[in-house]
Parts: C-alpha cells; structure tokens; sequence
C-alpha cells in the first residue's frame, strides 16, 4: 500500500522530467495522484484538470495505519505536490489558433498605397517571451528580401502599416515570439508576399 513517506513506487517520476515531473504529483486517499492540466493556465478549478491514480491503494502512515491526513482524490484546489525542478513545465512556443500574421482584405499592393497588416498572437514559451514584426521588400527582378529592423509589439493582433515605395516589387510581413529558453526558442509567422504594382 503506498505511504507519504515511501517514494520507492515514484522513481520513473523524476525531479526534472518533461513528460512525468514530481510537481504535479500528491499523495491522496487513493494512493500516488498525478495531475494532468487541460490547458496552459494549469487551472485547478472544476474542469481544468483531471487526475490519474498513479500507485493505487489505500494511503497508510509509516506504521500502517490509515493516513487521514492524504488529501481527496480528485478534489479542486491547490495540492500539496512533490518538490522536483520547482515548476510544472512550460508549454511549447506555438502561433494561436487562427493567430497568424495576416493582410487586412481592403489593402491595395500600389505604389503610393498605405497598406495594413496584423501581427500574429502566440501561446505558451519561457517566460520574458519577446513579440516584434518587421516587414521585408524585394525589389522588382531580384530574389534578395530585404529586411526593416525589427519592432518590438505586444501579443496581439496589433495593426502595423507600410507605406509602398516605386523601389518595392513584393511585400510581406514577419510576425515573430522569442522566448528565454537557453537556447532562445523562436517562432516566425509570416504573411503571404504580396505583389507590387505602379500605376
């Protein structure tokens, strides 16, 4: 039967491991109870979470006895969970659903023409994670891009304009989150290049 104080059933749940890490592990009256969250929010509410009996069986205290003091399996709340690398993990750097950098449909690709953009929304990354857009240009004839200096943003759909040049043949627009991983992890969404024209 499992007990607080033995962690010998525990050991493939290791202090930094990224799929089964210790700090999502508690000792309830069930037995060992891993928490599994349903999203990135690691909401500990009805609904954010569902937990799985790792060690089964009744909690004991050292000498056998039941452990009145195991906490309720399944229960909303915080849990007194295991120590292992001190957080739960970060979720993976990834554009949001429907968040890609994007064209508005009312833009005219013409020299002279003011056109806008919207910069791409992302979840997840180690956290400071850094949000900034640049656009690019190629001129007519060549395949060299040519890239504006970036400019930091905030996770948004935040919209960005250009104002189109004779000098430019295509435009588009690179929407990027870098996160403080070490390495730094980093995520481009692009807009699709769009063709000038010179009326």
């Amino acid at each position: 039967m499992p007990r607080k104080n033995d962690y010998s059933d525990l050991t493939c749940y290791l202090d930094a491991n990224p799929i089964m890490d210790r700090d999502q592990v508690y000792f309830s009256d069930e037995g060992w109870a891993y928490r599994h969250y349903k999203s990135y929010a690691k909401s500990n509410d009805a609904g954010g979470f569902w937990d799985e009996c790792i060690v089964a069986g009744e909690a004991l205290l050292a000498n056998g006895q039941p452990d009145t003091s195991a906490e309720e399996f399944g229960s909303t709340g915080a849990k007194n969970f295991l120590f292992g690398d001190g957080y739960q993990g970060d979720a993976p750097l990834e554009i949001a659903a429907n968040g890609g950098a994007n064209w508005v449909g009312t833009n005219v690709y013409e020299v002279g023409q003011t056109v806008e953009a919207r910069t791409a929304v992302y979840t997840g990354g180690v956290s400071p994670v850094t949000y900034r857009y640049r656009f690019q240009t190629k001129a007519e004839g060549t395949n060299t891009w040519v890239s504006e200096p970036w400019t930091t943003t905030t996770n948004d759909k935040n919209p960005v304009y250009y104002t189109i040049t004779a000098a430019v043949g295509e435009l588009k627009l690179q929407s990027q989150a870098l996160d403080s991983s070490a390495p730094a992890v980093q995520l481009i969404s692009p807009t699709a290049a769009q063709t000038v024209t010179n009326p």
